[in-house]
């Protein structure tokens, strides 16, 4: 199907135009859904060969008009197993992923969620005493927050881990942190919570300090893990026996093998079969934890008992010895940690993921199954599995009188190299057995045990050695018939992985993938002129003149001198900080007291007027110095 004479992103922006139309549509009739949910029902109705949209045609308005329509009905379908299903996928691939993508997730998460207060800290300029305590108090919370040990606001979890963080990196030593480039400092901080995580740990274990913050992760998660297990495996047995009685029903005369009721059944049998797969995904990470966790638990033993005969009986003990043993405890409680979170998900999806078969008891109550079944005989999985094995060896030579006899190759358990298990193998239709579901559309599976075909790169297994022969007189015609089946009914793609055939319908930028051609569009690429980075000296000069012109300004610059001026106004520019010591009152003693009396000096002059005598001018000093120290 074209969409008129368009560029990719042109065709892409009517796509998105489209999706977003029917989210709209669906909205008004009180269904909220995803644009991927959406844009996965598009791909199923151009799929649909019942729905009449060619691949050759360019799209119109009408075209557009009737699609809008078809995905507005089937998403808004209100007793719909088929549409459940397709939920039940998308929900599964936007929440599930591979452990260490979760894992990484987490620890994004908790990075996002700390760089608030570790930039706080490596930008801190702290320099009175108070300022300082602050931040000493600051790098407290960031290790309670980023260790998980307990929350900051409880008072005594945070004297604990001051006094952790004391023995470790002392106030006195905040100067020097201060002094680190901020790379330095968010990896000191990252190896003080280590050390502190650690010896918090060590001390709980030894019970020197307190278990407050601090819980029993290891036993605490034996504790969850073992009761979901049982609980999933009895979910997923529940859901394999009503997969049993659908299959029996399928295979009798009970319905019209093209009537309405019989498609229902069909849809029925693909959403419980898929919740079976999904809850086998859950059991099997489940299990993962689980041995994980005593993994840990037996790691977390030794990381103590090496602590313990580090420390015993010694008053000091070198950094270099012990603080490697912290972190690495305080790393192995992460794991646990970890293993938390991981459980915490996969429960969740697990529950959020049951809205999704409750079409069962509206449409198909059990006792109705029961009563339909009550004349059949229900065989369970692995009594198709015993009969595949009672119908004996494949043959070898089965399949080489076909058209497809250069490729095809038949592998037994018993030919299979050291490196290759039957449990790890992975065979095409998720195990279930290709003819069955060609011809019936059936979900049998298929045993190892009686041969495995190697063919275009991938292994088939068969629910009886005739099948096989059957299968392999027409590989391509029985893969057409799957395909077909699949763009009927587009919950098979997922469910039986046909990805491999239906490459681009996890995407929703064009609707090429039904045809078996692929998207085209142009593209160009270019080589970089310079593959390194520049490294041009700015400063080189190859003219002599000029360097010598260089030369003499620096010359005559050292005989230059710098004035400075400020004017009356010119200090408001800036803040200025002025520091003074305010004067004290003092006092002083000797060792005696004593005084002083100055006498009063008393002169008398004679012979000053009309005595022309000579030396007839006298002077009498008549002072009195009585009672006055000579000395």
């Amino acid at each position: 199907m074209r969409i008129g004479k368009r560029g990719p992103s042109q065709a892409e922006t009517v796509i998105k135009a489209i999706i977003r139309k029917i989210v709209q549509r669906c909205q008004e009739k009180g269904a909220a859904l995803s644009e991927t949910l959406v844009g996965f029902m598009v791909k199923s109705v151009v799929l649909d060969p019942e729905a009449n949209f060619s691949v050759e045609r360019t799209l119109t308005q009408p075209d557009v008009d009737r699609l809008i329509d078809t995905c507005t009905k089937r998403l808004t379908e209100t007793k719909s197993s088929r549409l459940e299903t397709i939920k039940m996928q998308v929900y599964f691939d936007m929440n599930y992923t591979s452990r260490t993508e979760f894992i990484g997730e987490h620890r994004r998460v908790i990075r996002s969620r700390l760089v608030t207060t570790v930039n706080e800290i490596c930008e801190s300029r702290a320099l009175s005493r108070e300022e300082l305590q602050n931040l000493y108090r600051r790098i407290v919370a960031y290790i309670l927050l980023e260790s998980g040990l307990g929350s900051p606001t409880d008072m005594a979890i945070v004297r604990e881990t001051t006094t952790a963080l004391q023995s470790v990196f002392p106030p006195q030593e905040l100067g020097t942190f201060l002094e680190f480039s901020k790379r330095e400092k968010e990896r000191h901080l990252a190896e003080l919570t280590r050390i502190v995580s650690g010896i918090r740990l060590f001390n709980k274990k030894n019970g020197t300090g307190s278990s407050r913050g601090i819980e029993d992760l290891p036993v605490i998660i034996q504790d969850a893990i073992n009761p979901s297990l049982i609980e999933v495996e009895a979910e997923r047995q529940n859901a394999q026996k009503l997969a049993e009685h659908y299959t029996a029903i399928i295979m009798s005369d009970t319905f019209d093998p093209n009537g309405e009721n019989m498609d229902k059944i069909h849809d029925a049998l693909y959403n419980i079969a898929q919740w079976e797969v999904f809850l086998r995904i859950i059991y099997n990470e489940l299990v993962k934890s689980s041995h994980q966790v005593d993994t840990l638990t037996e790691k977390l033993n030794a990381a103590f008992e090496c602590i313990q005969n580090a420390v015993q009986q010694r008053t000091a003990v070198p950094t270099n010895q012990v603080y490697p043993l912290f972190i690495k405890l305080s790393e192995l409680w992460t794991f646990f940690q970890e293993e938390i979170v991981l459980l915490s998900v996969f429960q969740n999806i697990r529950q959020n993921a049951k809205e999704f078969i409750k079409q069962h008891e509206i449409l198909f109550p059990w006792p109705v199954i029961r009563k339909l079944t009550a004349d059949m005989t229900v065989k369970r999985m692995d009594e198709y599995l015993a009969d595949a094995e009672a119908s004996g060896r494949i043959d070898p030579s089965t399949g080489k009188d076909s058209a497809d006899k250069d490729d095809i190759t038949w592998v037994y358990p018993e030919t299979l190299t050291q490196n290759m298990k039957i449990e790890s193998m992975t065979f095409r239709f998720r195990s279930f057995c290709p003819l069955m579901l060609a011809e019936y559309g059936l979900l049998i599976p298929g045993s190892a045990k009686i041969g495995m075909l190697n063919h275009d790169d991938g292994f088939y297994v068969f629910s009886s050695s005739q099948a096989a022969k059957t299968f392999t007189a027409d590989i391509g015609g029985f893969l057409n018939k799957i395909s077909a089946k699949a763009r009927i009914s587009t919950e098979l793609i997922n469910l039986v992985q046909l990805q491999r055939q239906f490459q681009n319908l996890a995407q929703h930028e064009g609707f090429g993938s039904g045809s078996g051609q692929r998207l085209q569009q142009d593209t160009a690429c270019q080589t970089d002129t310079h593959l390194l980075p520049p490294t041009q000296d700015k400063e080189y000069e190859w003219n002599e003149w000029e360097m010598r012109r260089k030369a003499l300004k620096l010359a005559n610059l050292r005989k230059c001198v710098t004035h400075s001026t400020q004017t009356v106004l010119s200090n408001f520019r800036r803040e200025n900080e002025t520091q003074v010591y305010l004067p004290k009152e003092n006092d002083s003693q000797t060792k005696k007291e004593s005084y002083t009396n100055a006498p009063k000096k008393n002169v008398y002059y004679a012979g000053l007027r009309g005595d022309t005598r000579k030396n007839a001018f006298k002077q009498w000093d008549i002072t009195d110095y009585r009672g006055v120290d000579p000395n």
